[in-house]
Protein backbone atom coordinates (compact mmCIF):
# COMPACT_ATOMS: atom_id res chain seq x y z
CA UNK A 1 0.00 0.00 0.00
CA UNK A 2 1.01 3.68 -0.97
CA UNK A 3 -0.11 5.30 1.85
CA UNK A 4 0.44 9.06 1.16
CA UNK A 5 -1.65 10.96 3.89
CA UNK A 6 -2.14 8.83 7.56
CA UNK A 7 -5.18 8.81 10.00
CA UNK A 8 -3.39 8.20 13.38
CA UNK A 9 -6.82 6.60 14.89
CA UNK A 10 -6.13 3.44 12.75
CA UNK A 11 -2.67 3.26 13.99
CA UNK A 12 -1.19 1.24 17.06
CA UNK A 13 -4.90 0.02 17.36
CA UNK A 14 -4.86 -3.48 15.38
CA UNK A 15 -5.62 -1.57 12.02
CA UNK A 16 -3.08 -0.06 9.17
CA UNK A 17 -2.95 3.41 8.96
CA UNK A 18 -5.81 4.80 7.21
CA UNK A 19 -5.06 6.23 3.60
CA UNK A 20 -7.12 9.27 2.99
CA UNK A 21 -8.70 12.04 1.00
CA UNK A 22 -10.36 14.92 2.55
CA UNK A 23 -11.20 18.71 1.81
CA UNK A 24 -11.27 21.35 4.56
CA UNK A 25 -14.81 21.45 4.57
CA UNK A 26 -15.20 17.44 4.98
CA UNK A 27 -16.88 16.61 2.14
CA UNK A 28 -15.23 14.61 0.13
CA UNK A 29 -13.71 11.86 2.44
CA UNK A 30 -13.13 8.98 1.19
CA UNK A 31 -11.18 6.19 3.71
CA UNK A 32 -10.07 2.69 3.52
CA UNK A 33 -8.69 1.12 6.42
CA UNK A 34 -7.27 -2.42 6.16
CA UNK A 35 -7.51 -4.37 9.15
CA UNK A 36 -4.82 -6.77 11.30
CA UNK A 37 -4.88 -8.68 13.85
CA UNK A 38 -2.88 -8.52 17.11
CA UNK A 39 -0.86 -11.96 15.84
CA UNK A 40 -0.55 -10.75 12.68
CA UNK A 41 2.29 -8.49 10.77
CA UNK A 42 0.79 -6.98 7.57
CA UNK A 43 2.81 -4.19 5.06
CA UNK A 44 5.21 -4.21 7.67
CA UNK A 45 6.74 -1.04 6.29
CA UNK A 46 3.63 1.34 6.51
CA UNK A 47 3.58 0.80 10.12
CA UNK A 48 7.64 1.91 10.17
CA UNK A 49 6.77 4.84 8.47
CA UNK A 50 3.87 5.93 10.92
CA UNK A 51 6.33 4.69 13.26
CA UNK A 52 8.98 8.12 11.28
CA UNK A 53 5.85 10.17 11.20
CA UNK A 54 5.41 10.09 15.00
CA UNK A 55 9.25 9.72 15.87
CA UNK A 56 9.38 13.21 13.85
CA UNK A 57 6.94 15.01 15.70
CA UNK A 58 8.01 14.11 18.58
CA UNK A 59 11.77 15.45 17.85
CA UNK A 60 10.07 18.77 17.21
CA UNK A 61 8.52 18.89 20.55
CA UNK A 62 11.10 17.55 22.96
CA UNK A 63 13.68 19.28 20.88
CA UNK A 64 16.04 15.64 19.67
CA UNK A 65 17.97 17.84 16.95
CA UNK A 66 21.12 16.90 15.33
CA UNK A 67 22.56 19.75 16.26
CA UNK A 68 21.39 21.97 19.24
CA UNK A 69 21.16 25.66 18.63
CA UNK A 70 23.78 27.92 20.27
CA UNK A 71 20.95 29.91 21.83
CA UNK A 72 17.71 27.95 22.64
CA UNK A 73 14.25 29.09 21.73
CA UNK A 74 12.11 30.49 24.16
CA UNK A 75 8.63 28.03 24.51
CA UNK A 76 5.92 29.75 22.97
CA UNK A 77 2.76 31.50 24.65
CA UNK A 78 -0.69 30.75 23.98
CA UNK A 79 -3.30 33.02 24.15
CA UNK A 80 -6.22 30.88 24.56
CA UNK A 81 -6.94 28.66 27.97
CA UNK A 82 -10.13 26.59 29.15
CA UNK A 83 -9.08 28.18 32.88
CA UNK A 84 -10.38 31.39 30.89
CA UNK A 85 -13.81 30.00 30.04
CA UNK A 86 -14.22 27.86 33.50
CA UNK A 87 -12.79 30.45 35.99
CA UNK A 88 -15.48 33.08 35.21
CA UNK A 89 -18.04 31.81 37.97
CA UNK A 90 -21.43 32.73 36.30
CA UNK A 91 -24.10 32.04 37.88
CA UNK A 92 -27.22 29.67 36.85
CA UNK A 93 -29.17 32.50 35.96
CA UNK A 94 -26.47 33.91 33.59
CA UNK A 95 -25.98 30.81 31.86
CA UNK A 96 -29.45 30.34 31.35
CA UNK A 97 -29.83 33.83 29.42
CA UNK A 98 -27.35 31.93 27.35
CA UNK A 99 -29.12 29.07 26.88
CA UNK A 100 -30.32 29.27 23.20
CA UNK A 101 -26.83 30.75 21.96
CA UNK A 102 -24.58 28.27 19.76
CA UNK A 103 -21.98 28.40 22.83
CA UNK A 104 -24.01 27.61 25.71
CA UNK A 105 -22.21 24.65 25.85
CA UNK A 106 -19.10 25.88 25.74
CA UNK A 107 -19.99 28.78 28.42
CA UNK A 108 -20.39 25.12 30.65
CA UNK A 109 -16.80 24.08 30.34
CA UNK A 110 -15.88 23.28 33.67
CA UNK A 111 -12.15 21.99 32.78
CA UNK A 112 -9.29 24.10 33.26
CA UNK A 113 -7.04 22.49 31.48
CA UNK A 114 -3.83 24.41 30.26
CA UNK A 115 -2.86 23.49 26.53
CA UNK A 116 0.26 22.36 26.14
CA UNK A 117 2.99 24.66 24.25
CA UNK A 118 5.48 22.13 23.15
CA UNK A 119 2.44 20.32 21.20
CA UNK A 120 1.59 23.41 19.56
CA UNK A 121 4.96 24.67 18.56
CA UNK A 122 6.05 21.00 17.14
CA UNK A 123 2.84 21.52 14.99
CA UNK A 124 3.35 24.88 13.49
CA UNK A 125 7.32 23.62 12.76
CA UNK A 126 5.96 20.61 10.81
CA UNK A 127 3.18 22.76 9.22
CA UNK A 128 2.71 23.66 5.23
CA UNK A 129 0.27 26.57 5.03
CA UNK A 130 -0.21 26.04 1.07
CA UNK A 131 -1.64 22.67 1.25
CA UNK A 132 -2.88 23.38 5.35
CA UNK A 133 -1.41 19.57 6.56
CA UNK A 134 1.55 18.99 9.12
CA UNK A 135 4.30 17.50 6.61
CA UNK A 136 5.90 14.53 8.64
CA UNK A 137 7.96 13.67 5.45
CA UNK A 138 7.64 13.07 1.89
CA UNK A 139 5.27 10.36 2.61
CA UNK A 140 3.15 11.13 4.80
CA UNK A 141 1.22 14.29 6.17
CA UNK A 142 -1.66 14.48 9.18
CA UNK A 143 -3.81 17.38 8.36
CA UNK A 144 -7.57 18.83 10.41
CA UNK A 145 -10.80 20.37 9.16
CA UNK A 146 -14.04 22.19 9.77
CA UNK A 147 -15.67 19.11 10.49
CA UNK A 148 -13.35 18.17 13.66
CA UNK A 149 -13.89 21.99 15.04
CA UNK A 150 -17.64 21.39 14.57
CA UNK A 151 -16.95 18.12 17.00
CA UNK A 152 -14.63 19.51 19.33
CA UNK A 153 -17.04 23.07 20.02
CA UNK A 154 -20.48 21.49 19.73
CA UNK A 155 -21.31 23.82 17.06
CA UNK A 156 -22.76 23.60 13.48
CA UNK A 157 -20.58 24.22 10.06
CA UNK A 158 -23.39 26.65 8.91
CA UNK A 159 -24.76 30.13 8.72
CA UNK A 160 -23.19 32.95 6.99
CA UNK A 161 -19.31 34.62 6.17
CA UNK A 162 -18.27 37.60 7.88
CA UNK A 163 -15.44 39.63 7.37
CA UNK A 164 -13.87 41.41 10.56
CA UNK A 165 -12.99 45.38 9.74
CA UNK A 166 -9.44 46.33 9.59
CA UNK A 167 -9.81 50.33 10.35
CA UNK A 168 -8.45 50.92 13.28
CA UNK A 169 -10.58 54.17 13.38
CA UNK A 170 -13.66 51.69 13.53
CA UNK A 171 -11.50 49.09 16.38
CA UNK A 172 -10.96 52.56 18.71
CA UNK A 173 -15.33 53.19 18.25
CA UNK A 174 -15.52 49.44 18.91
CA UNK A 175 -13.59 49.77 21.88
CA UNK A 176 -15.75 52.97 23.16
CA UNK A 177 -19.10 51.14 22.43
CA UNK A 178 -17.94 48.07 24.83
CA UNK A 179 -16.90 50.79 27.74
CA UNK A 180 -20.14 52.33 27.62
CA UNK A 181 -21.68 49.25 27.42
CA UNK A 182 -19.62 47.79 30.28
CA UNK A 183 -20.28 50.95 32.48
CA UNK A 184 -16.43 49.77 34.41
CA UNK A 185 -16.83 52.97 36.58
CA UNK A 186 -13.62 54.83 35.54
CA UNK A 187 -11.59 51.17 35.14
CA UNK A 188 -9.54 50.92 31.97
CA UNK A 189 -11.34 47.76 29.46
CA UNK A 190 -8.96 45.13 30.28
CA UNK A 191 -9.76 41.65 30.19
CA UNK A 192 -9.21 40.71 34.09
CA UNK A 193 -11.87 43.59 34.44
CA UNK A 194 -14.27 42.51 31.89
CA UNK A 195 -14.27 39.40 33.68
CA UNK A 196 -15.30 40.55 36.94
CA UNK A 197 -18.19 42.48 35.27
CA UNK A 198 -19.16 39.78 33.99
CA UNK A 199 -19.40 37.92 37.06
CA UNK A 200 -20.68 40.86 39.00
CA UNK A 201 -22.98 42.89 36.58
CA UNK A 202 -26.88 42.39 37.57
CA UNK A 203 -29.19 40.90 35.32
CA UNK A 204 -32.81 42.14 36.29
CA UNK A 205 -34.37 43.52 33.42
CA UNK A 206 -34.60 43.00 29.56
CA UNK A 207 -31.61 45.90 28.72
CA UNK A 208 -29.75 44.27 31.58
CA UNK A 209 -29.88 41.18 29.99
CA UNK A 210 -29.23 42.14 26.57
CA UNK A 211 -26.28 44.19 27.59
CA UNK A 212 -24.69 40.34 29.61
CA UNK A 213 -25.29 38.55 25.78
CA UNK A 214 -23.40 41.31 23.90
CA UNK A 215 -20.58 41.42 26.95
CA UNK A 216 -20.17 37.65 27.32
CA UNK A 217 -20.30 37.04 22.75
CA UNK A 218 -17.71 39.86 22.72
CA UNK A 219 -15.90 37.85 25.13
CA UNK A 220 -15.96 34.77 23.81
CA UNK A 221 -14.74 36.20 20.07
CA UNK A 222 -11.82 38.23 21.79
CA UNK A 223 -10.34 35.41 24.28
CA UNK A 224 -11.35 32.01 22.16
CA UNK A 225 -12.64 32.22 18.53
CA UNK A 226 -10.53 34.96 17.31
CA UNK A 227 -7.80 35.91 19.55
CA UNK A 228 -6.27 39.25 19.53
CA UNK A 229 -1.93 39.22 20.11
CA UNK A 230 -2.45 40.43 23.63
CA UNK A 231 -4.74 38.38 25.89
CA UNK A 232 -4.70 41.20 28.38
CA UNK A 233 -6.21 43.21 26.74
CA UNK A 234 -9.48 42.89 24.36
CA UNK A 235 -9.20 43.69 20.94
CA UNK A 236 -11.54 46.21 19.45
CA UNK A 237 -12.18 44.29 16.40
CA UNK A 238 -14.00 41.57 18.08
CA UNK A 239 -17.13 43.96 18.89
CA UNK A 240 -17.64 44.29 15.25
CA UNK A 241 -20.12 41.07 15.04
CA UNK A 242 -21.71 41.16 18.27
CA UNK A 243 -23.30 44.58 17.79
CA UNK A 244 -26.45 42.67 16.11
CA UNK A 245 -26.18 39.80 18.96
CA UNK A 246 -29.27 38.35 17.04
CA UNK A 247 -26.76 38.00 13.97
CA UNK A 248 -24.02 36.62 15.90
CA UNK A 249 -25.31 33.67 16.00
CA UNK A 250 -25.95 33.42 12.75
CA UNK A 251 -22.36 33.49 11.61
CA UNK A 252 -20.15 30.64 10.43
CA UNK A 253 -18.20 30.36 13.57
CA UNK A 254 -16.97 27.03 12.83
CA UNK A 255 -15.41 28.76 9.71
CA UNK A 256 -13.92 31.65 11.12
CA UNK A 257 -11.95 29.39 14.23
CA UNK A 258 -10.74 27.13 11.40
CA UNK A 259 -9.27 29.46 9.14
CA UNK A 260 -8.34 31.96 11.94
CA UNK A 261 -6.63 28.99 13.36
CA UNK A 262 -4.55 28.17 9.99
CA UNK A 263 -3.44 31.62 9.69
CA UNK A 264 -2.19 31.93 13.20
CA UNK A 265 -0.39 28.64 12.67
CA UNK A 266 0.89 30.13 9.50
CA UNK A 267 2.12 33.15 11.73
CA UNK A 268 3.88 31.65 14.29
CA UNK A 269 5.71 29.34 12.20
CA UNK A 270 7.08 32.19 10.28
CA UNK A 271 7.77 34.22 13.67
CA UNK A 272 9.52 31.23 15.04
CA UNK A 273 11.87 30.97 11.52
CA UNK A 274 12.63 34.87 11.60
CA UNK A 275 12.87 35.37 14.90
CA UNK A 276 13.83 32.17 16.83
CA UNK A 277 15.28 33.32 20.12
CA UNK A 278 12.30 35.51 21.07
CA UNK A 279 9.28 35.11 22.61
CA UNK A 280 6.28 33.98 20.63
CA UNK A 281 2.58 34.03 21.13
CA UNK A 282 0.52 31.43 19.21
CA UNK A 283 -3.45 33.17 18.66
CA UNK A 284 -5.18 30.03 17.36
CA UNK A 285 -7.59 28.55 19.91
CA UNK A 286 -5.18 26.26 21.38
CA UNK A 287 -8.04 23.52 23.27
CA UNK A 288 -9.48 22.72 19.84
CA UNK A 289 -5.95 22.08 18.02
CA UNK A 290 -4.69 20.26 20.75
CA UNK A 291 -7.76 18.10 21.04
CA UNK A 292 -8.14 17.36 17.47
CA UNK A 293 -4.86 15.96 17.48
CA UNK A 294 -5.44 13.87 20.44
CA UNK A 295 -8.17 12.29 18.53
CA UNK A 296 -5.87 11.46 15.81
CA UNK A 297 -3.14 10.26 17.12
CA UNK A 298 -3.83 7.86 20.00
CA UNK A 299 -0.56 6.97 21.01
CA UNK A 300 0.14 10.74 22.08
CA UNK A 301 -2.82 11.32 24.87
CA UNK A 302 -2.60 12.56 28.02
CA UNK A 303 -5.12 10.98 30.53
CA UNK A 304 -8.82 10.91 29.69
CA UNK A 305 -10.83 12.18 32.60
CA UNK A 306 -13.88 9.98 34.13
CA UNK A 307 -16.03 12.82 33.29
CA UNK A 308 -16.32 15.21 31.04
CA UNK A 309 -19.12 17.23 29.26
CA UNK A 310 -20.72 16.11 25.76
CA UNK A 311 -17.86 18.73 24.65
CA UNK A 312 -14.84 16.78 23.11
CA UNK A 313 -12.42 19.71 24.01
CA UNK A 314 -12.89 18.88 28.07
CA UNK A 315 -11.75 15.01 27.25
CA UNK A 316 -8.37 14.91 27.81
CA UNK A 317 -6.07 16.10 31.63
CA UNK A 318 -3.61 18.63 30.92
CA UNK A 319 -0.37 17.26 28.94
CA UNK A 320 2.83 15.81 30.78
CA UNK A 321 6.18 14.37 29.78
CA UNK A 322 5.58 11.65 32.44
CA UNK A 323 2.30 10.69 30.26
CA UNK A 324 4.28 9.86 27.31
CA UNK A 325 3.00 6.08 26.30
CA UNK A 326 5.86 3.91 26.55
CA UNK A 327 6.03 3.26 22.70
CA UNK A 328 6.62 7.32 22.39
CA UNK A 329 9.57 6.38 24.90
CA UNK A 330 10.88 4.05 22.67
CA UNK A 331 10.32 5.78 19.98
CA UNK A 332 12.56 9.02 20.99
CA UNK A 333 15.38 6.44 23.10
CA UNK A 334 15.89 4.72 19.62
CA UNK A 335 16.05 7.17 16.54
CA UNK A 336 16.68 5.00 13.99
CA UNK A 337 17.26 5.12 9.95
CA UNK A 338 18.45 1.98 8.69
CA UNK A 339 15.36 -0.10 7.15
CA UNK A 340 16.50 -3.44 9.00
CA UNK A 341 16.80 -1.90 12.55
CA UNK A 342 13.41 0.13 11.99
CA UNK A 343 11.87 -3.22 10.94
CA UNK A 344 13.00 -4.09 14.75
CA UNK A 345 11.48 -1.39 16.40
CA UNK A 346 8.12 -2.00 14.89
CA UNK A 347 8.52 -5.80 16.13
CA UNK A 348 9.00 -3.90 19.55
CA UNK A 349 6.83 -1.27 20.01
CA UNK A 350 4.29 -4.19 18.77
CA UNK A 351 4.85 -6.65 21.51
CA UNK A 352 5.05 -3.24 23.94
CA UNK A 353 1.45 -2.23 22.46
CA UNK A 354 0.29 -5.83 23.13
CA UNK A 355 1.88 -6.15 26.36
CA UNK A 356 -0.22 -3.22 27.86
Amino acid sequence: MNTSEFDGNAAFAGGMPSQITQGADDSTSKELIVNVTKDTVIDCYNYVNYVCIIGRLFDLIFLFKDQEPKKKAREIKLTTSLKTVASLGLSDEKKLIMEKSIFSKFLQVKSRRESSATLISGLCNLYNPESKKFVMNNNASLFFCIREVVDVLGIENTGTDYFFPTEKSRHDKFLQEVREIANLDGKQLTTANLKSKLKDMPVDDDESRLCFRKLISFFIVDQFLVCSGDPKKPAGKSWGPVQDIDVFDKINWAKIVFEHTCDSITHLKNLMCSQPNKQHYFRGFAPILETIVYERIPSIRPQILEKFSDLLIEKYSKYTSNEKSNSISIMIKYKIEQKDKMINLFIELRKEMLIN
